[in-house]
């Protein structure tokens, strides 16, 4: 448990029991991405394009977007086995929007697949890429990326 977690902002709050200031929920914060921030990524391995879709894009009665983001980031696995966050491209967007950015980013970054959460989605991602005419792997996202950027590999 502790080789797992150790290094993790879970770790740090359940092993160490650190009264934790940042943002709860986030994945990433400021430090973490200040400490690990590389100037030149070495040659990647892997590129993928990872989504985690908002399934609106609502404006309340001021105009604004009250929606949830949604999540695209580009990441990759380095020749030396790190993971390295190459691009963030999240943003409120509608499906068709969403959708676009992701394969923006996939041919941008010469990316191997799109990985998606399938929890919220995962059916209209499908659908959205047949729609677009493209075809693409879609697997399921996890927070593997996350917890192996807290742990700088």
């Amino acid at each position: 448990l502790k080789e797992r977690y150790s290094g993790t902002r879970l770790g740090r709050q359940e092993l160490y029991g650190d009264i934790l200031q940042d943002v709860e929920g986030a994945l990433f914060n400021a430090t973490n991405i200040e400490k690990n921030r590389v100037e030149l990524t070495p040659e990647l391995t892997r590129v993928v394009v990872a989504v985690d879709p908002a399934v609106t894009s609502n404006k309340n009665i001021s105009g604004k977007r009250d929606s949830d983001e949604t999540g695209i980031v580009v990441a990759g696995r380095g020749v030396d086995n790190h993971y390295y966050i190459l691009g963030d491209y999240s943003g409120i967007f509608s499906p068709d929007m969403w959708i676009k950015t992701a394969i923006e980013c996939y041919y941008k970054w010469e990316a191997d697949f799109i990985v998606a959460e399938t929890n919220q989605g995962g059916d209209l991602i499908e659908k959205l890429l047949r729609v677009q005419t493209l075809m693409f792997l879609i697997k399921e996202y996890t927070q593997s990326v996350a917890r192996f950027y807290e742990q700088s590999q």
